[in-house]
């Protein structure tokens, strides 16, 4: 909408601009490129704008098509990137299936590199490269397909991710216990050996209970036993299921 206003108020027999100019001919094009391939390279920046400019000079005299300076240093370096990507060589092609398995033969059977190269360019082309076909070769020496990775420490990765938790972290089988060790420490430490015993014995003479509160922890039980059966038979005898009642603190817990 906006360019055909523009059209409109735009007075007849005016030019339309620079940046509308004709489109570059196949002519112009292959021109550019037969002098810059007839250009020496050089690094220095004010002599590569001094033969630009002296380029487009010499272009405007030869098409006359109103170009300025600027738009052909501009498709100089787009057709100079444009010809260096033709120039550079492309990916080498991947080796097939078939091809690996054929340089694994040859290994495998122990004959010569030049043999295998000249075997191989006689079966399937010399597209894949004398150097690419020995590097190749050597790093099938290094490692075979289906051959387990080595790791760095020597072992194979599947050994050290198969071991156990148990077997890689180690563990002390004499203690586990941080206060035992301690007391053993403190012990070697100053030799006193002995008085820990004596210590250790006479702790436990206190600690255990005398006879007469074992008799009367056994009496309660009884008693509590006997308690527990009379309950039971008074429920069995009023019709209830006989199961014995639960105290209240039971209650409280439950």
């Amino acid at each position: 909408m906006l360019t055909a206003l523009r059209r409109k108020l735009r007075p007849v027999g005016t030019p339309k601009g620079p940046g509308n100019r004709t489109r570059w001919t196949k002519e112009q094009e292959d021109w550019i490129v037969a002098r810059m391939s007839n250009e020496e390279a050089d690094g220095d920046r004010r002599l590569k704008q001094i033969e630009d400019r002296q380029l487009a000079s010499e272009f405007d005299a030869k098409f006359n098509v109103g170009r300025t300076v600027k738009s052909i240093i501009h498709k100089k370096a787009k057709l100079s990137r444009a010809h260096a990507e033709i120039k550079i060589q492309k990916k080498p092609k991947r080796y097939t299936q078939e091809e690996k398995s054929f340089i694994i033969k040859y290994k495998q059977a122990g004959k010569a590199l030049e043999q295998m190269i000249t075997d191989f360019q006689q079966k399937f082309g010399s597209e894949h490269t004398n150097d690419g076909l020995q590097i190749k070769w050597y790093r099938f020496t290094k490692a075979q397909p289906g051959r387990t990775a080595i790791s760095r420490k020597g072992q194979s990765k599947k050994s050290a991710s198969s071991g156990s938790a148990t077997d890689q972290i180690p563990v002390n089988k004499e203690s586990t216990s941080t206060r035992g060790t301690r007391k053993r420490k403190r012990a070697v430490a100053g030799g006193n050996e002995q008085s820990d015993a004596g210590s250790r014995q006479d702790n436990a003479e206190v600690a255990r209970p005398s006879e007469q509160t074992i008799q009367n922890a056994t009496a309660n039980e009884q008693t509590g036993k006997s308690t527990r059966s009379r309950q039971v038979k008074k429920d069995s005898a009023d019709g209830e299921p006989t199961v014995p009642r639960q105290s209240k603190r039971l209650k409280r817990i439950g």
